[in-house]
């Protein structure tokens, strides 16, 4: 998401305000394609006076900012890092934005000098421009590239951009004297920038937006991105000095969506082939169980077989109407009823066990998506594990996940809630499940789970007699499945058995229904209010 010039222009305002009088020290990575420039002796009395200048040339995330927070370097040699450094001690004397460009210039100058003439200055040039930004370091006065990041062809030019050739910094631009259209913008702004104006298009004028825009000093954090005016009324403020933990935490929160999403857009496939998968088999259940009535078919033939004179098509007898082939004799037809009755009488019991199979399948899959979308980090990676296991996801490497099998098996710890001296463990995942009522549960303690409806395996730890106890099992069991209210098996750990067929999926002998019916504010207080610990990558999270 690149920044839109004005956006770039309210930034460079106050970078203006708190770099002009400072002195950088050595910059350094953050990371491959994020930079740290780090200063001190600012004006601004902010941070006595020190911070950090923050430039990220990612061509799909291109921005810059500054932040009082400490980072740690990252690891690199390479050229333009060491020939960055000529600028450490330098004094910052200009912050300029180029006009309705993407481009920033700071100006900074050796003035520890003796001699005038040993004086240099350099500039400092930062392109946002999106899938091609760029930091170059020109002389001032030579316009002589010292260095940049991404050498390339200059476009304006057609020459090509490295160490000792010229570079022609770009002129400013002018809006159009009279707009009259949004067309007439495009070129200036952003797509984000343009749909904002579109928005307000029936309220203010152009020439009114475009006063409000460049005359912004604020910004704002919106489903567009941050722009320099609410896209909505939710929109929040967002403070300069915080850009860069947005971005990074943004890039984190996107990368994790995107590997969570297409899991679960793999699990929902299967979901809905096994969705079809038992239509179809229960259409062929009950085909089948039509066609027992062919025994009775048979039998009639055979017991008006008198009557049968080759010529009929349809023999009306006792309520009946069965069709006849006229190239089969009574007992030919009647030996092909019966032999269609056997076929389907057979197909009845493989039928109703693939049906049975399929709806274990149904209920694990759904398990998975609630799993995906209740669970952490942690949780994802183990669902993952087991997903190999279980074979809905390839293995490319299976020594490698057989190593991993080694060390995360000691490793499927539940989640867990302690309130008022008792304990409730849950599980995120079906290996969660399995180690908290089969490994980590006593006989005694107590289960829950939610009737006919995919959720986790929920554990009160001790003998507990104490109905408040079991009713907030009961409703932690409802809230982990998405529900306010519903009926929640309990039952003995002792009376609980594996499925063999599914990981995760539980039988029992015995067992009492709890019926909420509805979860208690003072619950989801409590759900809302504790952290949850999960004892492998210290993963904290809240139950909203």
């Amino acid at each position: 998401m690149a920044l839109d010039n004005s956006v770039i222009s309210i930034i460079s305002e106050n970078l203006k305000e708190r770099l002009e009088g400072a002195f950088f020290d050595h910059p350094y990575n953050l990371s491959t394609n994020h930079f740290a420039f780090p200063y001190h002796g600012s004006n601004c009395n902010e941070n006595n006076g020190r911070g950090t200048l923050i430039i990220s040339v990612d061509p799909s995330n291109p921005f810059f900012t500054y932040s009082y927070d400490k980072y740690t370097k990252y690891k690199v040699d390479n050229a333009f890092i060491n020939l960055i450094q000529k600028i450490a001690g330098y004094k910052i004397t200009a912050v300029k934005k180029i006009k309705l460009e993407r481009v920033v210039i700071i100006t900074c100058v050796n003035i520890n000098k003796e001699n005038v003439k040993d004086i240099e200055s350099f500039d400092l040039i930062i392109e946002l421009f999106p899938q091609r930004p760029n930091i170059v370091l020109i002389n001032h006065d030579t316009k002589m590239i010292v260095i940049a990041y991404k050498e390339r062809i200059d476009a304006a030019t057609n020459k090509y951009l490295n160490r000792n050739t010229e570079y022609n910094i770009i002129s400013p631009r002018e809006l159009p004297l009279k707009i009259e259209s949004i067309d007439e913008l495009r070129p200036f702004y952003s797509k984000q920038v343009i749909n904002l104006i579109e928005k307000y298009k029936n309220i203010y004028s152009l020439t009114d937006m475009i006063e409000k825009i460049n005359s912004s000093t604020t910004l704002y954090l919106t489903q567009k991105g941050i722009l320099p005016l609410r896209y909505d009324e939710n929109d929040k403020e967002i403070t300069i000095e915080k850009i860069y933990s947005f971005f990074v935490e943004d890039q984190k929160k996107l990368a994790s969506f995107l590997k969570e999403r297409k899991l679960y857009n793999l699990i929902n496939d299967q979901l809905k082939i096994n969705r079809r998968k038992l239509d179809n088999l229960e259409h062929d259940l009950m085909s089948n169980t039509q066609k027992l009535i062919y025994k009775d078919y048979g039998q009639i033939l055979f017991l008006y077989q008198t009557e049968y004179d080759g010529t009929l098509s349809i023999l009306e007898k006792d309520g009946y109407s069965i069709p006849l082939d006229k190239d089969k004799n009574y007992v030919e037809n009647a030996n092909q009823y019966f032999a269609r009755y056997r076929k389907s009488k057979n197909s009845i019991p493989i039928l109703n066990n693939l049906i049975e199979t399929c709806k274990n399948d149904i209920l694990y899959l759904e398990k998975k998506l609630l799993d995906i979308e209740n669970g952490c980090n942690r949780d994802i990676m183990e669902l993952k594990i087991e997903l190999e296991e279980t074979g809905y996801l390839k293995s490319k490497n299976k020594k490698k996940i057989n190593r991993k099998k080694k060390v995360k098996k000691k490793n499927y710890e539940p989640h867990y809630l302690i309130f008022n001296n008792f304990k409730i463990g849950y599980g995120q995942n079906d290996l969660q499940n399995e180690t908290l009522t089969f490994s980590i549960a006593g006989i005694h303690d107590i289960f829950f789970h939610v009737k006919d409806h995919p959720g986790a395996h929920v554990v009160l730890f001790g003998e507990s007699e104490n109905k408040k106890n079991q009713e907030l099992a009961a409703e932690l069991a409802l809230h982990l499945s998405h529900l306010d209210s519903g009926d929640v098996y309990m039952t003995k750990i002792k009376y609980v058995k594996k499925n063999r067929q599914k990981k995760g999926l539980v039988t029992f002998k015995s067992y009492q229904l709890i019926t909420i019916k509805k979860i208690k504010d003072s619950s989801l207080k409590i759900f809302k209010e504790n952290l949850w610990l999960s004892q492998i990558n210290q993963c904290w999270f809240r139950l909203y």
